[in-house]
């Protein structure tokens, strides 16, 4: 741990050097728009491993730091996407929740299309949850949400909305495979499914559906083994 606080350490440190010869200089107001050079650490469940999202030259990337080593390496150029969140799901795979603004031949204007990409930090290999998953509905937000997680099968569980373009689709949850990529249906919901809450067993604490048309709103859960309100 010593040697992560002392990494730590000096990213602040020289980002703080950096600051104040920046000050001596007076940079250009444009310089003041540019983002942090460190954000979004996150650390491994076992303490061994920390990732975060480092900027050099106007470009961002993924950088991993393992501990019993000192070393540091690039995992995934993240600079033409905006990036919401970063954690690890389990000692071997980094998260990452980003977003773009983008269109859709056959819907109209545009929206954030967001997703949730799996990193294995053994291999390398990266894979885009649920891209792929038959059935998942086209042109919706929110594709990157992750609402539980199964470290030890490294699954997580994520909520989508199903069925084909035109259709009032229902929002089910599916356990997506952190190494393929690919989801399941875990547990299905209604066309007025808002939002799911699941634990790491991937026992439902909670389905909230909403209608405000129905003027209806009610709360499921599944914790003692079936759904009741």
């Amino acid at each position: 741990m010593r040697g992560l606080i002392a990494f730590l350490v000096l990213l602040v440190t020289g980002s703080a050097f950096a600051t104040v010869r920046a000050e001596a200089v007076h940079p250009p107001l444009e310089a003041y728009g540019e983002l942090p050079g460190y954000r979004l650490f996150a650390l491994s469940p076992d303490g061994e491993h920390a990732a975060f999202v480092a900027r050099r030259d106007g470009r961002d990337i993924v950088v991993l730091y393992t501990r019993s080593t000192g070393e540091a390496s690039g995992l995934m150029g993240v600079d033409k996407i905006s990036v919401r969140d970063l954690f690890f799901a389990d000692n071997d795979h980094v998260i990452l929740v980003a977003s773009e603004t983008a269109r859709q031949y056959g819907f109209r204007g545009k929206w954030e299309d967001s997703a949730a990409f799996s990193i294995n930090i053994r291999t390398g290999k990266r894979k885009t949850l649920l891209r792929g998953t038959e059935g998942i509905y086209p042109a919706q937000t929110g594709l990157g949400d992750i609402v539980g997680r199964n470290p030890e099968k490294s699954k997580v569980f994520m909520p989508a909305f199903y069925g084909q373009a035109g259709s009032d689709p229902p929002l089910h949850v599916f356990e997506v495979d952190l190494d393929t990529g690919y989801g399941r249906i875990y547990k299905k919901g209604l066309s007025i499914t808002s939002d799911w809450f699941l634990d790491e067993a991937g026992v439902v604490l909670a389905r909230e559906d909403y209608s405000n048309d129905r003027d209806f709103y009610k709360i499921w859960t599944y914790k003692d083994g079936g759904r009741k309100l």
